[in-house]
């Protein structure tokens, strides 16, 4: 029989032992399924250090500082073709198709037409004046080759004529819309077919305005057929007035700013 001081260091000795065994020391080796349950555990995106996300901000920064020396070279790259394209147009008076294509887009004005009384700006057109100058050049060029005693205008006097003429058509519009005159399809087609009849077919209407304008028969009804029936209108409208008359009466209304 073990007397009271053995049994004594036998239970603090048993404690010891116990408390040794619950104890996970450092340098215990770890269970090779317990390794994998926590690698399991350790997130595929880990999060960033700080290092890391002044890196990428860096990153972003160089991204950033890119694209607006891009978008900067892009703009002076536009401001640069409008210049040129602009110095072309007015001094050297490039008419090309390509030229009218990138114009009827671009609206460079061939004119501007200001209203002293309601302070309104008109733009006419680079390309529509283009288009009027080149049918109305054609037109001559081709008389001249009729008869050889037909004197061809110059093409700073052309231009005034077409600007004038322009002038005059935005007089007539505006009147006729400020009274509430439209024209109507119909009324296009009818005079259209007037002049068929005389010529004696479509097929040759279409040959002739090809010869003299170089337009297709669309272009020409509305231009030249609209303009017909608007001067008609006009002419009933300010009758008795004659419409010389009234126009020199609207020309001192605007201030006219050529820029051709």
């Amino acid at each position: 029989m073990l007397d009271n001081l053995q049994k004594e260091k036998l239970i603090k000795w048993r404690e010891i032992i116990l408390n040794i065994i619950k104890e996970k020391p450092s340098y215990q080796i770890k269970n090779k399924n317990e390794t994998k349950k926590k690698k399991l555990l350790i997130p595929i995106f880990p999060p960033k250090t700080v290092k890391q996300k002044n890196f990428c901000f860096l990153i972003w920064q160089k991204i950033k500082k890119n694209i607006l020396r891009i978008l900067i070279i892009f703009i002076f790259l536009i401001i640069g073709f409008l210049v040129i394209l602009g110095i072309g147009l007015y001094k050297y008076n490039w008419a090309n198709k390509q030229i009218i294509k990138i114009t009827n887009i671009i609206p460079y004005p061939a004119m501007i037409i200001k209203n002293k009384e309601t302070n309104n700006y008109t733009n006419i057109k680079y390309s529509e004046f283009q288009e009027n100058f080149q049918a109305i050049k054609l037109f001559f060029q081709k008389q001249k080759q009729n008869d050889p005693n037909f004197q061809i205008l110059s093409n700073n006097i052309l231009k005034e004529n077409t600007l004038e003429m322009m002038t005059e058509d935005y007089f007539i519009f505006e009147e006729l819309q400020k009274n509430k005159i439209i024209i109507k399809e119909e009324e296009i087609n009818n005079k259209m077919q007037v002049i068929i009849n005389q010529v004696g077919s479509v097929e040759n209407f279409k040959k002739i305005i090809k010869n003299l304008y170089n337009w297709d028969l669309e272009k020409f009804k509305n231009k030249a057929i609209k303009q017909m029936i608007l001067q008609e209108k006009i002419e009933n409208l300010i009758a008795p007035k004659n419409l010389k008359v009234w126009l020199k009466e609207q020309n001192k209304k605007v201030i006219i700013y050529k820029l051709l």
